[in-house]
């Protein structure tokens, strides 16, 4: 487990680790904002696992997608909302539309793989636009 603020993960810079009263919201661990983890302030002494870091790293090689400074965050958050609008309907047909967002799939499903933010490709979350997770 990461001990200290950073942790460099991939060819990024690192993530800084941040605390707030308010984010990420109840029943998340953790949050990427504006290149920041960001954790609930009474997870201040509770270390980031590996596999947090790594998914969350993920998220902000995605936002580093768009190339554009840091509007391209704001895109990537456009992104992330508009999808998950469109794929919340599904829930009525047993999907879980959070888990059904491209930037989770690829997220979920390289979190534990140490090495994967070294091997990923530009805008790798696109294989799972169309992909909905099932309950």
């Amino acid at each position: 487990s990461n001990t200290n603020n950073l942790k460099r993960i991939g060819k990024m810079k690192p993530l800084k680790l941040a605390y707030s009263y308010w984010l990420p919201f109840k029943g998340f661990s953790s949050i990427t904002l504006f290149g920041f983890l960001v954790r609930r302030r009474d997870k201040k002494n509770v270390p980031v696992s590996d596999k947090t870091w790594t998914h969350e790293s993920i998220h902000h090689a995605q936002s580093q997608d768009f190339h554009l400074w840091y509007f391209g965050y704001i895109l990537f958050y456009i992104w992330y909302v508009l999808e998950w609008i469109l794929k919340l309907p599904s829930a009525l047909f047993g999907y879980r539309p959070y888990y059904s967002i491209s930037f989770e799939g690829e997220a979920y499903r390289n979190q534990s793989n140490p090495n994967y933010l070294n091997e990923r490709k530009h805008f790798a979350w696109l294989k799972y636009v169309f992909k909905l997770k099932k309950r």
